[in-house]
């Protein structure tokens, strides 16, 4: 079964136009008898999401190995970018949803190009830092070490992140300022990586780097395999201001949710259906999930899916609070960078700017426990 194709070499030259063109934009039947409820049995949708394999993305792959979608009548495709931020590719029409952080979309907001987040899925901000053993006793770190002193160790680090104004690009720039008290465009180098986890473990393996911010399993296979320390676990020991971060949501285009209500209502009736069946039926999530991460040592992912298995939420309708959550950090992260016009605008944003609660109200209303 295929999780996602890549991208075509054409498309990713073209987005990356426009990511720098954009600043730091760098469902019908139920199993269970119940009458349509919407999606174009004739269109095809198209998911964008950064990487292919990780934790993180667990509500969409389950969403599509279950065949949640299309048993809401959506026909949908996974594709996989392998850069880290995507946002930019629904701006250029090459797919409709994005599945990944609200932050992305915030910044394309702020900049005057609106997404709205419609769907919840992660909440929490599953994004590791992990350093090389070297680099660690190097700092003078110990498993006891502080979060203010992992952040202060940070300086003089070459850590990866998966692009330019990604996720783990702006975590990277979150700690080393907020908590290390470092400037992180001069007391760090921070290095994009595209080509995923692979990528970048190959990169530590050259001493090209002494880290990386990266989701689970790659963050785990990289202490098992390469004897690497967690700088940051942000599973099991998140930042205090990021507890309960909506991290992953699904979100599109103003103009398509406006024009197409019944594929997001299909689509949003799906995602519940999965974190509901994550939330029932943990044994057998794992086993699906087994099968998908294939490339994971049986003992890495045994320890990974049990530091994960509470980072999916219970409820796709994004709220109020989470929305203020997600533009605090946007707004930080657009101050830390100097981009003081971007996090003014950032400011003025207000939830039905970018969030979308109302057809997710619906769909969650509809799908009640089921899967």
């Amino acid at each position: 079964m295929s999780y996602g194709t890549p991208l075509s070499r054409r498309h990713l030259f073209r987005l990356g136009a426009l990511a720098g063109a954009g600043g730091l934009l760098a469902a019908c039947s139920r199993p269970d008898g119940a009458p349509a409820g919407g999606g174009n049995a004739n269109a095809s949708y198209t998911t964008i999401r950064s990487t292919a394999v990780s934790y993180i993305w667990a509500p969409f792959l389950i969403a599509e190995a279950k065949g949640y979608f299309a048993e809401e009548g959506l026909n949908q495709n996974g594709k996989v970018a392998g850069q880290g931020v995507v946002a930019n590719i629904v701006l250029a029409g090459d797919a409709d949803f994005v599945v990944g952080s609200p932050m992305d979309t915030m910044k394309s907001t702020a900049v005057g190009q609106p997404l709205i987040s419609f769907c919840g899925m992660v909440t929490t901000l599953a994004t590791n830092i992990v350093v090389s053993a070297e680099a660690f006793e190097k700092a003078g770190l110990t498993e006891a070490s502080t979060a203010e002193q992992r952040g202060a160790a940070m300086r003089g680090m070459r850590l990866a992140s998966t692009g330019v104004a990604s996720t783990p690009d702006l975590l990277i720039r979150y700690v080393s300022s907020n908590l290390g008290k470092l400037d992180p465009t001069k007391d760090l180098q921070i290095v994009p990586i595209q080509g995923g986890g692979s990528a970048m473990l190959a990169a530590v393996q050259n001493k090209q780097i002494d880290g990386m911010a990266i989701s689970s399993p790659i963050s785990d296979q990289a202490i098992s395999d390469l004897g690497m320390k967690y700088l940051f676990d942000m599973s099991k020991d998140p930042v205090e201001p990021l507890v309960g971060f909506p991290y992953i949501v699904a979100s599109c285009k103003q103009e398509f949710l406006e024009k197409n209500p019944d594929a997001i209502g299909a689509y949003c009736r799906a995602i519940q259906r999965s974190l509901n069946f994550i939330k029932a039926e943990k044994d057998e999530f794992r086993d699906l999930l087994a099968g998908i991460f294939t490339d994971i040592k049986p003992e890495v992912f045994k320890t990974a899916f049990e530091s994960n298995y509470p980072i999916y939420g219970d409820s796709i309708v994004p709220t109020p609070a989470q929305f203020e959550q997600a533009k605090q950090f946007v707004v930080t992260a657009f101050e830390i960078n100097g981009s003081v016009s971007e996090a003014e605008a950032a400011k003025k944003i207000g939830f039905e700017d970018s969030w979308n609660a109302k057809i997710a109200q619906e769909a969650f209303d509809k799908v009640g426990t089921s899967y």
